[in-house]
């Protein structure tokens, strides 16, 4: 495991990222494990680290036109919620028409994506040219960590590198919503409220 130094080195993680490598890196909610979302070998790795049984994964993108690349069927409430909130911490789940995302799809070929508030992230999605695939860097049924210190050292030692930066994460998981139908469904409460989501819907109750 490799960690850099103050200067953010973008080309050392990317080409890690290229050889299949898993990655630990901050978002703007928590710190994640990161890999090349159509490697099934470093998906899968993600998982053991985690100690976790294998289950649908979501995908970080860093803009519309990368989200595009994965074929996805925006539902009107799905490219809503989307314009409003990222890049944010919502997970939308939509359906693709795509057969590259079979490492980190649901069922009826649905994934989720979400578009982070974090500049130098983003930065690394672009110069790796694809989205990575995406989860909380703990193990299954413990808290997402806000710092690297809360990462369990196990899990720190079984990547292959630390991607740090300058941020601030917010310490609480990104909302999960499924959007594959014209009605929004919350799957995980997170950061954005579901009271959030139908506001920005018209929905009041």
């Amino acid at each position: 495991m490799i960690k850099t130094d103050d200067s953010v080195d973008l080309s050392k993680a990317v080409n890690i990222l290229r050889r299949g490598g898993v990655i630990l890196s901050p978002t703007d909610t928590v710190w994640g494990l990161m890999c090349d979302f159509e490697n099934a070998k470093a998906v899968g790795r993600i998982f053991k680290i985690k100690k976790s049984k294998p289950r649908p994964i979501a995908v970080l993108c860093d803009n519309f036109e990368r989200i595009e690349q994965l074929e996805i069927c925006f539902t009107t409430i799905g490219r809503r919620i989307a314009e409003y909130f990222w890049p944010g911490p919502i997970t939308i789940v939509l359906k693709s028409n795509s057969r590259r995302i079979g490492y980190v799809s649901g069922e009826n070929n649905t994934i989720g994506i979400r578009v982070p508030d974090c500049f130098d992230l983003k930065e690394l999605i672009r110069d790796f040219g694809k989205p990575l695939a995406a989860t909380s860097a703990n193990y299954a049924g413990q808290n997402p960590p806000r710092l690297l210190s809360e990462i369990p050292t196990e899990v720190v030692s079984k990547t292959d590198f630390i991607y740090e930066f300058n941020i601030k994460p917010s310490g609480v998981n990104s909302t999960v919503i499924d959007c594959v139908s014209d009605n929004f469904k919350l799957i995980r409460q997170g950061a954005v409220t579901r009271e959030d989501i139908q506001k920005v819907l018209g929905i009041y109750e």
